[in-house]
């Protein structure tokens, strides 16, 4: 199946989701790879990955939407997005992952239109001090650091 204008919202998530299970399994023989109980965190997510994945489909083929809109409707935002996300992971990079996550879960919503800094600054540092927490604490894994990321340390 090409990309084309005929491509829409609910064959392109058919095709993603068949995917998705598709690399779900892949993922879940590799683990089988790995030391001892190694293996079964990443077990448990792929089984997790491919269900979704097939929830997905399920949804899809028995409750269709009743419009069939085009996958590429606007075009420039999906370029747009893109070069977002090129950029986010770049700046990660260059200034670590915290200060990167800030601007880019603000950022991105404010772009699109969403102004609700009331919502969204609550939303954003809520969800990065539970990745913190989960990676740090729980996880005991370091996160990307950048050249803010010492200066920031104190605070996290």
């Amino acid at each position: 199946m090409a990309l084309s204008a005929s491509l829409t919202h609910r064959r392109a998530d058919v095709v993603f989701a068949t995917v998705l299970i598709l690399a779900a399994g892949t993922l879940y023989r590799e683990a089988g790879h790995f030391s001892g109980t190694g293996a079964a965190f990443p077990r448990v997510l792929t089984v997790l990955l491919a269900l979704c994945a097939l929830a997905v489909i399920v949804r899809e083929i028995k409750f269709p939407a009743g419009d069939e809109r085009p996958l590429f409707a606007q075009p420039v935002r999906v370029v747009m997005g893109f070069l977002l996300m090129f950029a986010y992971i770049t700046a990660m990079d260059a200034i670590g992952y915290v200060p990167a996550s800030v601007i880019f879960g603000l950022g991105i919503p404010w772009l699109f239109g969403y102004h609700h800094w009331r919502l969204s600054l609550p939303v954003v540092l809520g969800t990065l001090c539970f990745i913190l927490v989960v990676f740090r604490l729980l996880l005991e894994r370091p996160l990307p650091s950048g050249a803010l990321t010492a200066l920031l340390e104190p605070l996290l």
